[in-house]
């Protein structure tokens, strides 16, 4: 994993997918503090942006996915259990083709690293409601961008 810590502040590098499927988007749970986010992961040293969304799919969901473009590149501000982070993301629209059928409606338990992580699939009209992040997703998903955005949040 692509990490570094200096001056009391964490950089990472992060690679998310949106898979959506009859108006409803695929998100993961964080077992620590139950808030939802778009699956993914972060990259190792040495491996492109889409080979690490492929990776991470596979590691986490056991599915193969086909990662489509590029959306969203986000610098991500904020802190963390006490921890200031600094984290990049490429956020990729992908199709996850046979195996929406088998994480469809969900929720499905994966894997993170040996510890349990809930996927489910949220309606986008009920996005605003639900405890996302970042945040600019509860809008960014209505109405995804016709061109890749640079976001600073």
């Amino acid at each position: 994993m692509i990490r570094l810590t200096q001056n009391d502040i964490t950089f990472r590098y992060r690679v998310a997918g949106v898979a959506l499927h009859e108006g409803r988007v695929l998100l993961q749970e964080s077992p620590d503090d139950h808030v939802w986010a778009l699956p993914g992961g972060h990259a190792e040293t040495g491996e492109n942006a889409t080979a690490t969304l492929v990776r991470e799919m596979q590691e986490e969901l056991g599915a193969s996915v086909q990662v489509n473009r590029l959306l969203w590149v986000v610098e991500n501000l904020f802190s963390h259990a006490g921890i200031r982070q600094h984290e990049l993301g490429l956020y990729f629209l992908m199709d996850l083709g046979a195996e929406v059928e088998r994480l469809y409606p969900g929720p499905v338990i994966a894997d993170e690293d040996g510890v349990p992580m809930r996927v489910a699939w949220h309606p986008l009209s009920t996005l605003e409601t639900l405890e996302l992040y970042p945040e600019f997703l509860r809008r960014g998903l209505q109405a995804l961008p016709e061109s890749i955005i640079h976001i600073v949040t």
